[in-house]
């Protein structure tokens, strides 16, 4: 919880540098509160504690004169130093609750494996990626200091990579199948890929300043699928066949959890519904794991 203690000795002795003649106010202390509001208005800043273990509609109200022009840049300086979310803002709302928009909150790479895959599709891990990006926040809404609900918009990029001896392929009965190469070929690889517009929504918990760990639900709509196979011939012509219009399943929910500490962390994001409408394709889910950076 934050000490009021230590806040308002911050704020004097900020304002002692700035207003060095300016009497000191007399401070109340008292541990322990749930919440800290700071607002700044001119030249006055209201600093607010409400709650106590024992008595949660305690309320304490106090109000600093600082040299004008100075009110919002103290505040503000002093409510970053406490804030703990798992993406910094740039922005200040009222209350708990907000629905601003804020863009490039966060940009992760992963790798991508197939789960309960059938015989012959060998997905190799180490040259399937993905991409992801949360392109903006929508809104969110803090349970407290510690603890937050939001809700996002982003774009996410999968690519399932075979590289032995078996290919993705779109039949005359346009269903995906795996198949082999022709024969006497030097093969490059065989991929799916998904792109997918996502609403990660997102449960955030900060165990200390910088450092936090979310759980979210991404309901994603999947707009677009492709195959495409690369190899050579025995004669070293290249070959590269594209096919489109695979029949991805249009929508899916993935779960994730992610770890951050200073702006960089590590997810894992399990997708238990099948990538392909499997009346057209093979049956398999998905499993990435990745690292993640916020601006």
């Amino acid at each position: 919880m934050r000490k009021h203690l230590f806040l308002t000795a911050a704020l004097t002795l900020s304002l002692a540098g700035t207003a060095a003649a300016q009497t000191a106010d007399t401070l109340y202390v008292q541990h322990n509160v749930s919440e800290v509001v700071i607002q700044s208005q001119d030249s006055v800043i209201v600093v607010k504690a409400k709650g106590l273990p024992d008595q949660p509609s305690y309320t304490y109200t106090h109000t600093i004169h600082c040299p004008a022009g100075n009110a919002q840049e103290i505040s503000e300086k002093y409510d970053e130093f406490f804030d703990c979310n798992l993406i910094p803002k740039k922005r200040r709302s009222s209350g708990n609750t907000s629905f601003n928009v804020e863009l490039g909150t966060a940009l992760g790479f992963g790798f991508v494996t197939a789960l309960n895959a059938p015989e012959g599709m060998d997905i190799d891990m180490g040259c399937s990626h993905e991409v992801m990006l949360e392109v903006f926040e929508i809104g969110e809404i803090r349970l407290g200091r510690r603890h937050a609900l939001s809700a996002h918009f982003g774009l996410n990029w999968r690519n399932y990579r075979m590289t032995g001896t078996k290919r993705f392929f779109k039949d005359e009965q346009n269903h995906t199948v795996i198949t082999d190469y022709p024969e006497n070929v030097d093969i490059d690889f065989s991929r799916i890929k998904v792109f997918s517009l996502t609403l990660p929504l997102s449960y955030t918990f900060c165990p200390a300043r910088r450092a936090a760990v979310s759980l979210s639900a991404i309901p994603s709509f999947n707009t677009y699928a492709s195959l495409k196979t690369r190899y050579r011939d025995s004669e070293g012509k290249k070959h590269k066949e594209v096919q489109k219009k695979i029949h991805q399943t249009p929508f899916t929910v993935d779960f994730r959890m992610m770890a951050v500490y200073r702006g960089v962390g590590a997810y894992v994001k399990y997708s238990p519904f099948n990538v392909l409408n499997t009346n057209h394709g093979p049956e398999f889910q998905g499993l990435s794991v990745g690292v993640v950076f916020l601006p």
